[in-house]
This record gives structure tokens, C-alpha cells and sequence, in this order.
């Protein structure tokens, strides 16, 4: 483990700071190539959707999946283009709102890799969906593109512009399935909670333009260098403001009631887009905007992990209902994320780390939701009971939903016991060593909660009415994929630091 963190300081300790490349005439395009070919198969889903309303799942997933595919191609071209001068990151666009470096191009392939799988996902959801399947795939590349804005941007205005984009996206597909009565109760505590963070949010930016007099985060933070009660204030409403999105406590029901009631596909889409891109955002604007704060904020974010971690294991512990189960398991692993940023600052590395956590994470919550998908499909409910003798019925998918639940409580071998391990030394190369406490505490009470449903699974009998699992090609895929990606990242944990390591310089030094 020593070897591992040396080799992610190796990554991030590079001193660099951002400058602008010339613009030329092509220069708006470019910048936004990604997000141009998002919006342009949204913009195609809508088209085919109005003028052919027969056009089956397999045309959207073509179109949505080519987008995807474009996005992150065009993502890996920047890659190539990007200077490699310890002096330059990458370079500045669209009046210094938009940045395009090495965190942006990890995150944006990372968010384009859990879209695709979610779209392939959704063949099981055609049935139920067949009169508005062009809607459903144009809302997904949406709130794909406002992630990628949001893990891009550095200015007030375009971050809430995408955030709103994506939380508007989130409840139209929450609510996708209309004869479904939790669906749509989901959406609209989804959109209730959505108002309150906002509000939150936006009391913070405005205080925070106030203070800075811009909406560019950098010249904020060059502006406010006051640690009053002002800026204090609106330190916390904009970072509170930002969590409440992923829900974190003191919104802390609202992942375990979107799991709820979502269609199937949907909650990996939520877990993982959603929750990728908010806290790309929060990092960014922690550390960019609030250097007049710095021993401010970790002490308030400090608090959000420890309750949140607290409070996603033990309820987790005493879930009946599969679906809540896995959201109690990825609330205490967003709080375990957070435990980790603490450790920002270069030597501790603990922006590389959460980025390595949210990539690893996110297999794993795709893993166990294109299982659940499966098996709601089969006639069976979400409850516990519903899974007994999964084994008997799919070896693969019981294997595959064991590994991902594990992963998230942070049991060895899989991915996320390494996340959670480089996480805790983070935070406690920090200073933060009584969150080792709470964090190992929430490992062993949300291992037993997984540990829980793995042994109904695989010790049980099966009901005598419970039908094997049928999945298309595309569901089985998506399975394979991600429960493999679960256990196959722990080998390639290294590479996988030091590839985050070189985001993360981008980040930490303007």
C-alpha cells in the first residue's frame, strides 16, 4: 500500500498551472466537441421520435450508443492534444468558464462508459417504455451532457445551468414508466429534494458572486480572501448545496428513494452519472473557489462523511427491499469518498483517490442494478426473499450482485476495499484520524448487510414458482462487463492511481 501511495504522489506532485491556448476560428467547436455530439443524438432520439413513433429500442440504442462512443473519442483526442509542460495542464475556453485537462478527460470518459452500459440496460425496459423510447434515450444523453459540463466548468452560471439539466433529466427518467406508482412518487420527492438543494445552492453562489464580484471561481477565490462570517457562509450553503445533489445527509433519503421507485436501468444511471459528475463539480469548486477557507470547509465535509457513512450503514443493515439496500450501501460509500477528499492537498492525494473510488464504484452499482433489472424482469420483487437460491436460478448474476454489494462495503478482493483503504489513509495523513473510527465501523455494520443478502442467494432453496433469469444479449454483456470490471480493477489499482494522479494535479494547482 506504501508502494501505491508513493506511486500517486509520483502523479500529482507536479507543479502546474493552467494557461489558455491561442484561440483560432474553429476554437468555439472545438472546445465542445464532446458535448456537441451528445446533444446532437439527443437532438436525433427527439427528431425520430416525432416523426416515427414505430422505431424500436435497437435504432435508439444505435444512435445513443454512437454518441457516447463520438463523446469519449473526441475525449481522447484532447488527451493527445494536451501539452505535457508541468506548466500547462491543458487550456481555458468560453471567457475562462470552461476547462479542459486531465480530471476533465478521466471523469468525461468515465461518465461515458456508465451511460453506455445503462443504455445497453435498457433493452429490458423496452417493453414498458415502447411509446416514448425515443424520450427516454434523448433525457439520458442529456443529463450525460450536463455531467460532462459540470466536471468541465469553473463558472457559477454554466454550473447551474447543468446541474438544474441534470437534475430536471433525472426526474423525467425517474418517472419514465407512468403506469408505475412509485416511479412517480420517486420523481417527485426527487424533485422536491432537487428545490431545497437548489435553493441552497444558489443562496451560496450569490453571496459567493457577491464577495468575489465574478462568476469565474478562480477570480473569486483571487477576490475573496477575507475569511469573514460572509464568506463562511457562503462556503457552506454552496458545498451543502452541491452534496444535497448526491444526497448526502442532511438529504440522506433521497438515493434510497430514487432506488426505490426508478425503473430498473435508471438507478445505475443515477449512481453513477449523477453522482460522478456532482462530486467532480464539488471537488473543483472546493479547492478552487475557498482557499481563503481551507481550514474551514474540511471541517464541515468531515461532518457530512461521518454522518453520512454512519447513516447509510446501519440503515442498510435492516433493509428488506434489494433496491434501498444497494442506496444505503452507496450513501456510506460517498461518505467513505468524501472522508478520503479531505486529504486534498498534494502529498496526501485524495482528490486521485475519490476519482479512482467514483470509477470503481460505479462498476459496481451497474453491476448490481443490471441484476436487479434482470430479476425484476423474471416476475420476482425487490425484496430480500425474492432472491433466495438466486444461485440455483443464475449462478452469473448471483455472482456478479455478491461482488458488487461487497465491493461497495469495502470487502477485499474486490475494488472497493482498496478504495476505502486509500480513502482512510488519506483522511488520516490529513489529520482527520477519529474518522478511521466511524469509517472502519461502517465497513464491518455494511458488510454485514451485504453479507446478509449474499447468503440468501447462494444458501437458500429457490421458491418452487420463481423462473429462471432470461437476458437478452445486451443485459448479459452489461452484467459480464462490469462484475468482471469489479474484480479486475483491484489488480490494475496502480495504473489506475496514477492515471487519476494526473487529473488531480490539474486541480490542486491553478
Amino acid at each position: 500500500m506504501h508502494a501505491l501511495h508513493h506511486a500517486l504522489l509520483a502523479a500529482t506532485v507536479k507543479p502546474v498551472s493552467p494557461s489558455p491556448s491561442p484561440p483560432t476560428a474553429f476554437t468555439p467547436l472545438v472546445d465542445l466537441l464532446p458535448e456537441a455530439m451528445l446533444l446532437l443524438g439527443a437532438l436525433a432520439c427527439l427528431v425520430l421520435a416525432a416523426l416515427r413513433r414505430r422505431a424500436g429500442i435497437r435504432t435508439y440504442q444505435v444512435i445513443s450508443g454512437l454518441a457516447l462512443v463520438a463523446a469519449a473519442g473526441c475525449n481522447f483526442a484532447y488527451l493527445r492534444g494536451l501539452p505535457t509542460s508541468s506548466a500547462n495542464p491543458g487550456y481555458i475556453a468560453y471567457g475562462n468558464g470552461l476547462v479542459v485537462d486531465r480530471f476533465t478527460l478521466f471523469l468525461t470518459a468515465t461518465l461515458c462508459a456508465f451511460a453506455l452500459f445503462t443504455v445497453l440496460m435498457g433493452t429490458v425496459l423496452s417493453e414498458r417504455i415502447r411509446t416514448h423510447l425515443g424520450e427516454y434515450h434523448a433525457f439520458l444523453l442529456l443529463a450525460t451532457l450536463a455531467g460532462v459540463l459540470l466536471v468541465s466548468t469553473r463558472e457559477m452560471v454554466s454550473a447551474w445551468v447543468a446541474i438544474e439539466l441534470l437534475g430536471i433529466s433525472l426526474v423525467l427518467l425517474t418517472g419514465t414508466v407512468k403506469t408505475a406508482r412509485r416511479g412517480g412518487e420517486a420523481a417527485l420527492k426527487q424533485f422536491v429534494a432537487g428545490i431545497v438543494s437548489s435553493a441552497v445552492l444558489l443562496y451560496g453562489l450569490a453571496l459567493l458572486y457577491g464577495l468575489g464580484g465574478s462568476t469565474d471561481l478562480v477570480v473569486v477565490a483571487h477576490g475573496a480572501t477575507h475569511a469573514g462570517p460572509a464568506l463562511q457562509l457562503a462556503m457552506a450553503l454552496t458545498l451543502l448545496g452541491l452534496l444535497g445533489k448526491v444526497g448526502v445527509v442532511p438529504f440522506q433519503r433521497l438515493l434510497p428513494d430514487v432506488f426505490q421507485g426508478a425503473p430498473a436501468p435508471v438507478i445505475g444511471f443515477a449512481g453513477t452519472v449523477a453522482v460522478t459528475a456532482v462530486l467532480g463539480l464539488f471537488m473543483r469548486v472546493a479547492v478552487t473557489a475557498f482557499p481563503a477557507v481551507q481550514g474551514s470547509w474540511p471541517a464541515l465535509v468531515a461532518l457530512v462523511a461521518a454522518l453520512t457513512m454512519l447513516y447509510g450503514s446501519l440503515l442498510a443493515l435492516r433493509q428488506q427491499s434489494v433496491r434501498r439496500l444497494l442506496g444505503h450501501l452507496l450513501l456510506a460509500q460517498v461518505g467513505v469518498l468524501l472522508m478520503g477528499f479531505l486529504g486534498w492537498r498534494h502529498e496526501n492525494g485524495g482528490i486521485a483517490v475519490v476519482m479512482v473510488g467514483l470509477a470503481s464504484g460505479g462498476f459496481a452499482v451497474l453491476a448490481a442494478a443490471a441484476v436487479i433489472t434482470l430479476v425484476e424482469a423474471s416476475g420476482s420483487s425487490d425484496r430480500v426473499d425474492s432472491y433466495r437460491g438466486l444461485s440455483r436460478r443464475s449462478p452469473g448474476a448471483a455472482a456478479a450482485l455478491s461482488v458488487a454489494l461487497l465491493s461497495l462495503a469495502g470487502v477485499p478482493p474486490a475494488i472497493g476495499f482498496f478504495s476505502r483503504l486509500l480513502a482512510m489513509e488519506s483522511a488520516v495523513l490529513a489529520g482527520y484520524a477519529w474518522l478511521l473510527v466511524l469509517a472502519l465501523a461502517s465497513t464491518v455494520v455494511g458488510a454485514l448487510a451485504a453479507l446478509r443478502l449474499v447468503r440468501v442467494m447462494f444458501t437458500a432453496e429457490p421458491d418452487a414458482d420463481a423462473l429462471p433469469l432470461e437476458a437478452p444479449f445486451a443485459g448479459r454483456l452489461t452484467l459480464a462487463v462490469c462484475g468482471v470490471a469489479v474484480v479486475a480493477l483491484a489488480a490494475a489499482v496502480q495504473p489506475l492511481l496514477s492515471l487519476a494522479g494526473g487529473g488531480a494535479s490539474a486541480v490542486v494547482i491553478r
